[in-house]
């Protein structure tokens, strides 16, 4: 009964890392085709059914991607095809331009790893997660210390705990690198994460193992004493 209170209480955390977060469309993935959609006119769209338009994109470091490259007018939005591999904060240039129409706007996109926007709420939630799944370590972590029960059903405890503290510092990991855009620091989280994969297989295997051994174990023992009992008898 315990145990599955436990594997009921894993099944819940696991649901709650699944939250959804937000995207804006001057967010872009790296290494994702994406197209670049502004609005021209003066006045409202109408106006510009008819402009063409040109973008100029300098990279973060500030030198220039292209300049002045025609894009697309769909119904009076310029779209521009992108698909960048740097990360970081791209500078725009937009002019748009027909017999009665001339504008100029300048904006900028960002290039991260998930295309995924900084925000207050998804840092509140990922944070609430984190301490969730740290606070169920910990809880599995004292369970071992204290609680008075069998061998196996203790080192199932430190496992566990250990399993969560690595999910708990695989979401700080995630969280990181969706809102970073420093290579050394997404190489570092990349290869942290491929560690705790490794480690996750380890552990489970080895908690596997040690249920497999226990219950071999237990089912031995009935079965020596059964024969024992009727050589008694």
């Amino acid at each position: 009964m315990k145990i599955n209170k436990l594997f009921l209480t894993i099944i819940f955390s696991i649901f709650l890392l699944g939250i959804a977060t937000a995207e804006s469309s001057w967010v872009f993935k790296q290494n994702t085709p994406s197209t670049l959609e502004v609005a021209m006119g003066n006045n409202d769209l109408s106006d510009c059914l008819l402009c063409t338009c040109t973008m100029s994109i300098f990279y973060p470091n500030g030198t220039s991607m292209v300049k002045n490259d025609a894009g697309t007018n769909v119904n009076g939005y310029c779209n521009y095809p992108i698909n960048q591999s740097v990360l970081g904060i791209y500078g725009v240039e937009m002019v748009f331009t027909d017999t009665t129409n001339f504008g100029r706007s300048t904006f900028e996109f960002e290039v991260n790893p998930q295309g995924i926007v900084p925000s207050d709420s998804r840092t509140s939630a990922i944070t609430r997660s984190i301490f969730f799944v740290f606070g169920i370590g910990v809880l599995l972590f004292l369970a071992f210390l204290f609680i008075k029960e069998s061998t196996p059903t203790k080192l199932t405890f430190l496992v566990l705990s250990i399993i969560f503290f690595l999910i708990g510092l695989n979401l700080v990991s995630v969280s990181l690198v969706d809102e970073v855009i420093n290579p050394k620091l997404i190489d570092f989280f990349d290869s942290f994460t491929a560690i705790s994969f490794y480690l996750y297989w380890f552990l489970g295997g080895l908690l596997a193992l040690m249920w497999a051994f226990t219950f071999l174990n237990t089912y031995l023992y009935k079965k020596n004493l059964e024969a024992f009992r009727r050589v008694e008898g």
